[in-house]
């Protein structure tokens, strides 16, 4: 049975809802999805919150056994602080922490440097939290 990527079509549809959704959505709860390929390079990550001043968004890039962060933070007053995660069990603890960064609404896009995600058995996924006090914490689901 041929294999159907759908990478394609669902990065385009979430760049778009994204680009409006800042400014159409009064508020939304926090939002994961991964999509791309079943197994091997391609995987893609995305944790976001919008509301009507702006959004805070990670995505996580999986490529060549690295994961790499991109953190955005597009116009929320307070900030944002992302993370990338790593999980050595399958998903079950999230032990390991790497390249944390706080961006103001004024700092726009943050790339991580690459996170070893090897061997199979790692995961890894994007976190943040607006930089209020007792603020959630938003993952992305583990790829």
């Amino acid at each position: 049975m041929p294999r159907i990527s759908l990478r394609r079509p669902l990065m385009a549809l979430a760049t778009l809802l994204l680009a409006v959704g800042g400014s159409l959505v009064p508020a939304s709860p926090a939002q994961a999805a991964s999509n791309g390929p079943t197994s091997g390079d391609g995987w893609v990550a995305i944790t976001w919150y919008a509301s009507a001043g702006g959004r805070c968004q990670g995505n996580l890039d999986y490529l060549s056994n690295y994961a790499y962060g991109l953190y955005t933070n597009a116009g929320v007053a307070v900030g944002c602080t992302f993370w990338i995660e790593r999980s050595n069990d399958g998903g079950y603890t999230w032990p390991s922490v790497f390249y944390t960064k706080s961006l103001s609404s004024s700092s726009g896009s943050y790339s991580s440097p690459p996170v070893l995600d090897s061997p199979p058995s790692y995961l890894a996924r994007v976190c943040f939290h607006f930089n209020v006090a007792a603020a959630a914490k938003h993952c992305s689901y583990g790829i």
